[in-house]
């Protein structure tokens, strides 16, 4: 059951529309639903489009999660696409992908929420600076049972160009914090089942597409910074993927050898760095 609620600090007001697909993977994970759906219902700015995959989920699961989606479906434009078998979150996402009608898509995971003005204020920026692609912001971490959300309102300066170097050393955007036109010509690595998100976003920003980042905490994670579960628990895994992630794009020829080496000697150090934390944990 889930008991972390999120405390708005004002009185929700009518909502209005954005031209936003909102893409939600699910699998086994309907205790948590709920808790996605009222964060997109909560929206100031509500996408016109919300798609679920259900990757997979067991039997009970799919009853469940179609209960759910009933309950919202007067309130939300819901469509539903059910996986026989589980293919991972790059298949699932790309299969949302494929579907979405709207401009703009929006990456959300079933666990994880999103601050009330998130949709309103990515949009609102993207729409104003039609040179960039994909835009993404910090999240919040949260553990205790109660969380108050804090007021954040839309601002033109509140999102700053990342640069290729900067995300080439450290993975910029968690994927709940995402907005990418639904247009751009690159998709998730359907032969990885981690760093597949960190491989994208360099494969678009490598290829001089241009992105930005936010300070501002606009997504929820219910999880520690290396992960209590899921995919992310496995850290050895997680390692070796972003090793692979690194030959991939210098197979692609996006960098040089003498980058490739550097990058690949540094993601070592923070494998190492994050072993050590996890001991000490």
């Amino acid at each position: 059951m889930e008991k972390t609620k999120i405390v708005l600090p004002v009185a929700i007001v009518t909502p209005d529309y954005c031209n936003v697909s909102a893409i939600i993977p699910f699998y086994n994970s309907s205790s948590t639903l709920r808790r996605a759906l009222d964060s997109i219902v909560n929206q100031t700015s509500r996408p016109k489009q919300v798609i679920i995959i259900d990757d997979g989920s067991k039997t009970s699961e799919q009853s469940r999660l179609k209960n759910i989606i009933a309950n919202y479906s007067k309130i939300l434009e819901i469509e539903l696409l059910t996986f026989n078998m589980n293919a991972g979150p790059s298949i699932a996402r790309n299969r949302g992908w494929e579907i979405a009608t709207q401009p703009y898509i929006a990456f959300l995971d079933s666990d994880d929420s999103w601050h009330e003005n998130k949709l309103k204020i990515q949009y609102e920026w993207m729409e104003a600076n039609g040179e960039i692609s994909i835009t993404g912001h910090k999240c919040q971490v949260i553990t205790q049972e109660i969380y108050s959300a804090p007021i954040i309102t839309y601002s033109t300066n509140m999102f700053t160009l990342i640069s290729k170097n900067t995300a080439l050393f450290s993975n910029p955007w968690s994927t709940p914090t995402v907005m990418v036109k639904r247009d751009i010509p690159f998709r998730f690595n359907p032969n990885m089942k981690r760093a597949e998100d960190y491989l994208l976003w360099l494969e678009i920003l490598l290829s001089n597409y241009k992105g930005a980042i936010s300070k501002e905490k606009l997504a929820y994670l219910y999880k520690g910074k290396y992960g209590d579960g899921g995919l992310s628990l496995n850290t050895n895994a997680m390692g070796r993927c972003e090793l692979k992630m690194y030959q991939l794009i210098y197979e692609r020829k996006y960098i040089s050898y003498p980058k490739f080496i550097l990058l690949f000697s540094v993601s070592l150090l923070k494998l190492a760095r994050r072993r050590i934390i996890l001991k000490l944990q």
